[in-house]
């Protein structure tokens, strides 16, 4: 795989901090309001509207350098793309107890910081590791396809808390890579010019983790 190199190594914040404060304050009304919750529950097809626009944005952003880099373009694109993830987690949370969602938040925020610890500390080279996350990744996918299959006609629901934990954990590796991909220093390294490009890895990252903890431990 190619290298791409960054002159003396910087450190730089991946300004995904505003993304996460946005999306927590977006889950907490439904967390506090018991009637937004109901509304929530009402109009539920508004998560698949947020989820779609969240996908439209996401690709935009990783596929089309050109939009990315070229101001304000890129900070519209990337402001779109985080109300729909709010709105999209605001939904998600509101199917769960209030109880489920803060103890998948505990054990996201935990998980993370243990992660971003490990992969700033350790010796191990895990940027040469992006083959086998691709492999993994595929392999989790086509089980997600057979889980869905297999719930829809053989009512195995066990098997989603299968895959929400093996995705969790799959999360947890990719968020390991690409905070060495960030810190540099290692066999591939992202320029500090593709900041957009790094934050948003790292936001979906530790928001995909949430959703797969929040499956294994959420009660609806």
């Amino acid at each position: 795989m190619d290298q791409i190199y960054v002159e003396d190594k910087p450190r730089w914040s991946t300004g995904s901090e505003d993304d996460f404060g946005i999306t927590a304050a977006f889950s907490s009304v439904p967390i506090i309001s018991r009637e937004f919750r109901m509304w929530c529950h009402e109009y539920y097809w508004g998560v698949y509207v947020a989820m779609a626009v969240f996908l439209m944005f996401y690709i935009t952003l990783m596929c089309c350098e050109g939009c990315r880099r070229s101001f304000p373009c890129n900070l519209i694109i990337l402001t779109l793309f985080t109300l729909s993830a709010a709105t999209m987690t605001m939904f998600v949370t509101a199917a769960y107890s209030v109880e489920s969602v803060m103890i998948a938040l505990l054990i996201t925020t935990l998980c993370s910081a243990a992660i971003i610890i490990f992969a700033a500390t350790t010796k191990k080279d895990l940027t040469s590791c992006l083959g086998i996350a691709f492999i993994l990744g595929i392999c989790l996918l086509l089980f997600g396809l057979m889980t869905c299959i297999f719930v829809f006609f053989m009512h195995w629901y066990f098997l989603n808390i299968v895959y929400s934990a093996l995705g969790a954990l799959l999360c947890m590796f990719y968020l390991a890579i690409d905070i060495q991909l960030i810190m540099g220093g290692r066999r591939v390294e992202i320029s500090p010019e593709e900041y957009i490009f790094a934050a948003v890895h790292v936001f979906v990252d530790i928001l995909t983790m949430f959703f797969h903890i929040l499956g294994v431990v959420g009660r609806n």
